[in-house]
């Protein structure tokens, strides 16, 4: 009698997808600081929000042996709406844990929040301003400098950001505090299963 083959054991933790290499080397950097075992993030390259969630699916497929995903994003070059959440939609549909990391407008405006306190009105200007404002604190900022992210986003940065940017706005510390709660400081006692309405944010 044949034996059955052993089921696949799903990872714990979660791995990310994220847009670009920004958002990987900022992850990396946290999972530094604060060491916890989070895999090398997978940058889509995707340029916009549908390019990332349909290489995110494909990546989905691949990485089975992951019980959960965490799908980094900026909300800023979404042309087709429609498209957009029909994405969302089928992404929610596969069985597993999918959760939506939004940058409002985009990962520069939380970048900023490191440095200083943004309000949630600042959050409808156009990402040129947020790059500006960086090179106030970050000489000479450039996106996807990995460099620049270890030198200026450090543990007292990041505790800033973690209390001072608007909850509503970014859920990664909420997420990451549920998984890795003994490293990440708890925000607020936000809830890590709040997955935004994005239509209110769009």
């Amino acid at each position: 009698m044949s034996r059955r083959p052993p089921k696949t054991l799903k990872k714990s933790i979660p791995f990310f997808i994220v847009e670009g290499k920004t958002e990987k080397n900022y992850i990396e950097n946290l999972k530094n600081i604060f060491n916890i075992g989070v895999e090398r993030p997978k940058p889509t390259k995707g340029g916009n929000p549908i390019g990332v969630l349909k290489k995110a699916k494909r990546i989905i497929k691949e990485k089975k042996e992951y019980s959960t995903f965490f799908i980094w994003f900026d909300l800023d070059k979404i042309q087709d709406k429609e498209k957009f959440f029909n994405l969302c939609n089928q992404l929610k549909k596969i069985n597993i844990e999918i959760f939506f990391v939004v940058s409002a407008p985009c990962t520069e405006a939380f970048l900023l929040g490191h440095f200083e306190t943004i309000r949630e009105n600042q959050l409808n200007k156009e990402c040129k301003y947020f790059e500006k404002k960086l090179e106030e604190y970050i000489p000479a900022y450039k996106k996807g400098n990995e460099r620049q992210i270890n030198k200026y986003i450090t543990k007292e940065k990041i505790n800033f950001c973690i209390f001072n940017y608007p909850v509503k706005k970014f859920n990664l510390f909420c997420m990451l505090y549920y998984f890795f709660n003994t490293k990440i400081p708890d925000k607020r006692k936000c809830d890590y299963r709040e997955i935004y309405n994005l239509k209110e944010i769009l």
